[in-house]
Parts: structure tokens; sequence; C-alpha cells
């Protein structure tokens, strides 16, 4: 009788355990910490819900040096607002170019970046593929170049901005700063 209750005592403590691992990792899935800044990762209704409803500040990613170089900036300029993050890396259509110079595809887009792309419209970009030799090829096709910064109110996108290797940190403050006052309203044209 007693070895039962002993049994049984350690597997109410071995489930509540188990119960506490379980809620602190789904915890940790949905709020991730980098230099002391913190966002939120989404899914793909919460994106589309956040874009298209409320008044947000929501950050497109394709890797984690993304997340380091434009999160931390957006939280020194501005810690009210959240920052909502969504890695398109596994959903974007990857096109590259041959030797031949055609067009071909390395990597189909998902669905859900289809119904994305549509959803950001004009905030879109043509994709263009930069070859070896520095030449430009054009294809017919829509992208979203990552890390795209969506600053958004009531619904509607306010302002956008994707990083490029020529934007200086400077600029990137100034930019991210007139976002924030546009949302909050602060925004003197």
């Amino acid at each position: 009788m007693k070895k039962k209750k002993i049994v049984k005592g350690s597997l109410c403590i071995i489930s509540f355990l188990l119960f506490c691992l379980i809620y602190f990792n789904v915890l940790k899935e949905n709020k991730t910490v980098v230099a002391d800044t913190i966002f939120t990762n989404v899914k793909e209704k919460e994106l589309i819900n956040l874009i298209t409803n409320s008044t947000s500040v929501v950050t497109l990613i394709n890797d984690k040096t993304d997340i380091n170089s434009v999160v931390p900036l957006l939280n020194s300029i501005n810690t009210k607002e959240k920052i909502y993050v969504y890695n398109i890396k596994n959903d974007e259509e990857i096109l590259d170019v041959n030797e031949s110079g055609e067009v071909y595809t390395k990597q189909k887009g998902s669905a859900f970046y289809e119904t994305l792309l549509n959803t950001l419209g004009s905030f879109t970009e043509n994709y263009h593929i930069k070859k070896e030799d520095g030449s430009v090829v054009e294809t017919d096709k829509r992208k979203i170049y990552a890390p795209m910064v969506l600053f958004i109110k009531n619904g509607t996108i306010m302002l956008s901005h994707y990083l490029n290797e020529e934007t200086t940190t400077e600029e990137l403050i100034e930019i991210y700063k007139t976002g924030y006052n546009i949302i909050s309203g602060k925004y003197n044209s």
C-alpha cells in the first residue's frame, strides 16, 4: 500500500514537472529576447490579422541576423509599441539564373506567401536576381525583401522599409522614428 502511494506521488510530481516544462517552452517560443529586446513571433493567421486590422510594428525576416540588426534598433527608438516578427524564410519563393541565363525556381513559394504578397500589394518589390558578374535579371514575379518593417495604423500600412546595404544606421533611425510618429499620430508632414 505504501509503495502505491509513493508511485502515485512520484507520477504526480513527474506530471507536474512535464507540464511546467511544456508550458515554459510554449512561452519561450512566443517571446524571444535579443539583446534585452522583447518581440513576439507570430503565426500566419496572426500576421494577416495584424496587417489588416491593427496598429502595430511588424518585421518580416528570413534569418536571425535580420532580428539582431532591426529589432534592437526599433526598440531603442520607441519601447511602447510591440514589435511583431514573422520569418518568411520557409515560405518565400527563391529564384536563380542558370548559366544560359534562364530563370528557374530554387524554392517554390508557399500558398501563404502568395496570400502575403497579395495582402502587401504595392509594398512588395519586383523580383530581380543579381548575377555573379553584377548584372541584374528582372523577373515577372513580386518579392518581399527582408528584413522589412511595416508601420501599420488601423489596418493600413502607413510606412514600410526593407533594409539594404546602402542604408546607414542614422537613416534607419530617421525612417523608424517617422514610422513610429505616424502610427502614434505625432507625425508632422
